[in-house]
């Protein structure tokens, strides 16, 4: 008899402390949902990409009819969420690394086109570096009404991940700098902006909404001298409007577009319909001097033999020289002072009249007007370049 209290005892003490009894299905969190995201390949890697999901669960009619935030620490110790849902057809919709890049908007629209995630500045007009690297789940599921349900919503992946990076020729990267130049040599001589991109994904993953302007921050590595900027944007068709302009920062003129359609055409080897896609753009940027402004005359075409040769000799030469000549027939008198003497040295010359240009002094910039002219030539990385199929998969 005490055995069998003793093992009934924790099965009563289960139900009391949950709630959760067979004949009251409502009290219960009767689905189970666990989360996977496969990338390129067969197995799952979703804790190595996504460490936060919004989630959102719509009714049969697309009404919203719950939320929940699942973070790190939760996604760790368990890689889903249980529900509590009544009866019926839903559609769950995940959103994966929702973070300060990303707002997520009209969720009440009861449409998926309708409901949206994009960068907070990306609709008016504020600066855009580049987006968070998300992820959204989707799936539709059955809960019956009196019993449990467990289903796996897969994710995929609504960004791309772009490196830019501008290789240039020539440049003396000097260490030993005060903080003023340091810093100046950091922020570097190009900026970089991204045109026409689409900046909302919908819940049907799909990129739309008007063109905006992208701001990624392009830096200077001074270890290798090389402007390098990460970031990421949203999943766009192979036949898009998205340009690279690289912006000279000294006269904000534009030194070079790239379009992206233009980019995948040059190197088939990227391949965007890849869930863990990176677009590698590289330029390499090389500035040929003007010719010299104060160049050497041109030599004279037929010099003279002889600039000044001797006289032809005497046919009647002088008698037998003056055997006693005068030692210094004229000395000159002593000399009359100067009438007008120099002043005194200036104590502060004048400055360096050809200055050292302002910091940083490199690279020459085209709209000089000294005939200087540079040469960009658009690669991808070498490891790159004789693959075919990149090969991505869960990297």
């Amino acid at each position: 008899m005490k055995r069998l209290l003793y093992i009934c005892l924790p099965i009563v003490a289960s139900i009391l402390l949950t709630g959760c009894i067979k004949e009251e299905y409502d009290d219960c969190e009767r689905c189970t949902l666990t989360f996977s995201y496969t990338a390129d390949g067969s197995y799952d890697v979703f804790q190595n990409h996504i460490t936060d999901v919004s989630l959102y669960v719509f009714d049969a009619e697309d009404r919203l009819v719950q939320t929940k935030q699942i973070n790190k620490s939760d996604l760790q110790a368990f890689q889903g969420t249980k529900l509590n849902l009544q009866g019926g057809t839903y559609r769950i919709v995940g959103v994966g690394n929702n973070f300060d890049k990303t707002e997520i908007n009209n969720t009440s629209a009861a449409d998926m086109s309708q409901i949206h995630f994009n960068h907070p500045n990306a609709l008016n007009g504020g600066k855009v570096e580049g987006n968070d690297s998300l992820y959204l789940g989707t799936k539709i599921i059955n809960v019956p009404h009196n019993d449990w349900v467990e289903d796996d919503v897969p994710f995929q992946s609504s960004h791309f991940k772009v490196s830019y990076t501008v290789e240039t020729e020539g440049a003396d990267w000097d260490a030993d700098l005060d903080e003023e130049k340091t810093r100046a040599l950091v922020e570097g001589y190009y900026d970089l902006q991204v045109t026409n991109l689409l900046p909302k994904t919908d819940f049907n993953n799909h990129a739309h909404g008007e063109y905006a302007t992208y701001d990624p921050a392009l830096l200077l590595d001074t270890e290798d001298g090389e402007h390098k900027a990460y970031f990421n944007i949203m999943r766009h068709p192979f036949q898009s409007d998205v340009t690279f302009n690289l912006i000279y920062k000294q006269t904000g003129e534009v030194l070079h577009s790239l379009r992206l359609e233009d980019f995948l055409t040059m190197f088939p080897q990227v391949d965007i319909t890849k869930q863990e896609v990176l677009i590698p753009i590289i330029l390499r940027v090389r500035f040929s001097p003007g010719p010299d402004p104060d160049p050497d005359p041109d030599p004279d075409p037929d010099p003279d033999p002889d600039p000044d040769p001797d006289p032809e000799p005497d046919p009647e030469p002088d008698p037998e020289p003056d055997p006693d000549p005068d030692p210094e027939p004229d000395p000159d008198p002593e000399p009359d002072p100067d009438p007008e003497p120099d002043p005194e040295p200036d104590p502060e010359p004048d400055p360096d009249p050809d200055p050292d240009p302002p910091y940083p002094p490199y690279p020459p910039g085209p709209s000089y007007g000294d005939g200087s002219c540079i040469t960009i030539t658009v690669t991808i990385p070498d490891w790159l370049l004789n693959q075919v199929d990149p090969g991505y998969g869960n990297n």
